[in-house]
């Protein structure tokens, strides 16, 4: 008799836990994955590539509205009409200026003996990503993020959090 209530009340938890985790929208765990693949790369090589991906998108952002009106490449921009055509153009410049912000800063910062530094590089350049992305709306084209995130990370709100994610790197960088 006690085993077999041990496996009931198990199976309830397990069913339970499984429910609870369904009705969280796979956007978090998005989220989270990134959460965790940045502050593995911050913590292993410290917190420079991090803050060059965080930089390189606002940046991205600024230039991608302003290349349809330059001189000589204005024409493949304004040809890119398709929202995936502007994803791919939008996120080769990305790591165009990703390359060349990371060559303007240090390459290392010893942040091994701080997990939380580590931690704290990956939340700030995750929310810096979604940030961008959710503003962008051809990036919609590759992944849509859902209301509760879009709405955390929209318009009122943008600028908050960029500024936010800039502010925790300066700290981990100094």
């Amino acid at each position: 008799m006690g085993s077999s209530t041990l496996v009931n009340t198990l199976a309830t938890t397990t069913g339970t836990i499984a429910t609870s985790i369904s009705h969280i929208s796979i956007d978090w765990f998005i989220f989270a994955a990134l959460i965790v693949l940045l502050t593995i790369d911050a913590l292993r090589s410290g917190s420079g590539r991090t803050a060059a991906i965080a930089l390189s998108l606002p940046a991205a952002g600024l230039f991608f509205e302003g290349l349809s009106k330059t001189a000589v490449i204005g024409t493949l921009f304004a040809t890119a009409v398709s929202p995936l055509a502007q994803a791919i153009l939008f996120i080769t410049l990305v790591v165009a200026l990703y390359f060349i912000i990371n060559r303007m800063m240090p390459h290392y910062d010893d942040i091994s003996g701080s997990p939380l530094l580590g931690v704290l590089a990956g939340v700030a350049t995750a929310v810096a990503i979604v940030a961008v992305w959710v503003h962008l709306p051809f990036l919609a084209a590759i992944w849509h993020f859902g209301a509760p995130v879009a709405h955390l990370f929209d318009d009122p709100f943008r600028l908050w959090w960029i500024l936010a994610s800039f502010l925790a790197l300066a700290f981990v960088r100094g």
